[in-house]
């Protein structure tokens, strides 16, 4: 990916990216759910013309983990190659099974409800996240207004925010706080035990669940 873009907004690929492949899997999910509805009730299916909602189920866990119903089945890396430009790396859980998969909290599309070979699914995430990365990346390039839409479209869809979270930092140090936001430079933003508040630029996070 090459774009002219100031260190700002480059450091906002890696977010992008996520949110791209977040909508890519969430139209896969959504298709697989509309064929389903369609074979078992084509009568009611007849009747609308609402795509199913997948917004809840597919979200991103900051920067860039997909996941569907708070599990796992997408991660992505960007790299700055030597030309400056900035390799994206997806690595998507096709066709795995639930019994294959590599953790507890790992899933795929097809245990999320997705039906085509693993062929056919590549070829949709992948057209997707093409398409989505090329115009999230045309509008940071042209700025304004059309670059606050493609932040807010990635805050929008970050299942961090709101959530008690454990990040693991560089310094091996870990905290356990609430995150609150994500900045305008794409660090996620966090509020501690003790009422403080700052912005991560680096860290591994995992969502606390609470029963």
């Amino acid at each position: 990916m090459r774009a002219d873009l100031d260190a700002r907004d480059r450091g906002w690929l890696p977010l992008v990216a996520g949110a791209a492949v977040r909508d890519a899997v969430a139209g896969v999910l959504a298709d697989a759910q509309t064929d389903a509805d369609a074979e078992t009730d084509e009568d009611a299916q007849a009747d609308t013309d609402e795509q199913p909602d997948t917004h809840g189920r597919v979200l991103v866990k900051w920067p860039n983990d997909v996941l569907v119903d708070g599990r796992k089945v997408s991660g992505v890396l960007c790299q700055v190659a030597a030309d400056g430009s900035v390799v994206v790396g997806v690595g998507v859980n096709l066709t795995i099974p639930a019994g294959a998969l590599p953790t507890p909290t790992a899933t795929s599309l097809l245990v999320a409800g997705a039906t085509e070979p693993a062929t056919a699914l590549a070829d949709a995430v992948l057209t997707d996240l093409w398409t989505g990365l090329q115009e999230a990346v045309a509008g940071l390039v042209a700025g304004g207004a059309a670059a606050d839409a493609v932040r807010s479209h990635v805050r929008a869809v970050c299942g961090t925010v709101g959530q008690r979270v454990r990040l693991e930092l560089p310094d091996g140090s870990t905290v356990e706080a609430d995150a609150t936001g994500v900045d305008d430079d794409g660090r996620i933003t966090i509020r501690d035990r003790t009422g403080a508040s700052r912005g991560v630029a680096v860290g591994d996070v995992t969502h606390l669940r609470y029963a």
